[in-house]
């Protein structure tokens, strides 16, 4: 028999997030978070985490075990997907604007 699963609810979701947020900033309290859909598929989630780090699977590690039992459990397909800084990407740090006059 196929098990049918009935998937979290948005508030659910929302919430679930807060735990991994919460492991990476114990180690990264600089990091940044958007929670938003995966684009291919309405029921996964993605938590893209922007943080100031050499390797991004650093960041994944913290979390892996807990996405699985998320998805096991509770029924909600939420990952970290780590981005580097945009300082990072571009090579340089981000400028101060000001206003001239």
């Amino acid at each position: 028999m196929t098990e049918t699963w009935k998937w979290a609810p948005i508030r659910e979701i929302k919430k679930a997030a807060e735990e991994p947020k919460a492991i990476i900033r114990a180690r990264y309290p600089e990091a940044k978070f958007i929670l938003d859909r995966a684009p291919d598929d309405q029921h996964i989630w993605l938590l893209r985490t922007y943080v100031d780090v050499d390797d991004p699977d650093e960041v994944r590690e913290l979390t892996r075990d807990r996405e699985a039992d998320l998805l096991a459990e509770d029924h909600i397909a939420l990952y970290v997907s780590p981005r580097r800084g945009r300082d990072q990407i571009s090579g340089y740090p981000p400028q101060k604007v000001s206003k001239a006059g």
